[in-house]
């Protein structure tokens, strides 16, 4: 495959805190000390990925965290030998999730617009549940290319924009998509479009999910339908069962 960019999806998380408003006060409140070293490490883990997502990776202290947990930060230490180690349990298996559920679309026995429009519903689920996850990703994509130690999370990310490119040349030299489609600029605009809806959606009671994805697909479906489909009915459900591995 020919190598691109990857495309940089706009996050909601480059915003600081509202005035006033320490980033402890996002996370967990205060839990018994008689928890299991499991329920621990996941409040280690929700902690860590609310400052990380809102101050950054590197403006972040061990100690921070585990003043967020209520313990010392030796405690810490117990449950993950560095910082980096957190990021890492963060991030990777959103990464590695995606990609998986990216290859299983693009390997299914159907067009290429169901399957592209199943990426777009896939990853809208998955950035409304997994916000600071991917604000994280987003913010500290720099670092994330600077360090050998996450070399796999540049990687990975750049291997599933590849799958999404084949799947938008696939539909263009079919005749589904417009011919003149730049696979960068489309594929780098709709992932700024679903990101920044994660953004919103998660503090807008006026729409559900499925109304604004439908509202997505059949925007996305206008600007790059090949000319004589535009018009068309939009395959909402085959795509929402692909996406959601139904079949």
């Amino acid at each position: 495959m020919k190598k691109s960019k990857l495309p940089e999806a706009a996050s909601s998380a480059t915003r600081p805190p509202a005035s006033g408003k320490s980033v402890a006060a996002t996370t967990s409140p205060a839990r018994p000390d008689r928890i299991s070293a499991r329920e621990r490490r996941s409040l280690i883990l929700e902690a860590a990925t609310a400052r990380f997502a809102r101050l950054g990776f590197e403006s972040t202290t061990v100690r921070q965290i585990a003043e967020d947990v209520n313990i010392m930060s030796g405690s810490l230490y117990y449950h993950f030998p560095t910082k980096e180690d957190i990021l890492n349990e963060i991030v990777s298996p959103v990464v590695t999730r995606t990609l998986g559920n990216t290859k299983r679309i693009y390997n299914s026995q159907t067009n290429s617009e169901i399957r592209l429009l199943a990426l777009m519903l896939f990853s809208i689920g998955d950035l409304t549940r997994e916000q600071g996850a991917h604000a994280i990703l987003y913010n500290e994509r720099r670092f994330f290319r600077a360090n050998a130690s996450f070399a796999h999370i540049a990687s990975t990310r750049q291997e599933i924009y590849f799958y999404w490119r084949n799947i938008l040349e696939e539909g263009m030299l079919k005749g589904q998509f417009r011919s003149d489609l730049d696979h960068f600029l489309t594929i780098s605009t709709i992932m700024r479009m679903l990101n920044a809806t994660a953004d919103w959606f998660s503090s807008d009671d006026n729409y559900t999910l499925e109304q604004v994805s439908r509202f997505q697909l059949k925007f996305v479906l206008c600007a790059i339908r090949a000319h004589d489909r535009v018009e068309e009915e939009l395959p909402f459900e085959q795509s929402a069962g692909l996406a959601a591995g139904r079949f």
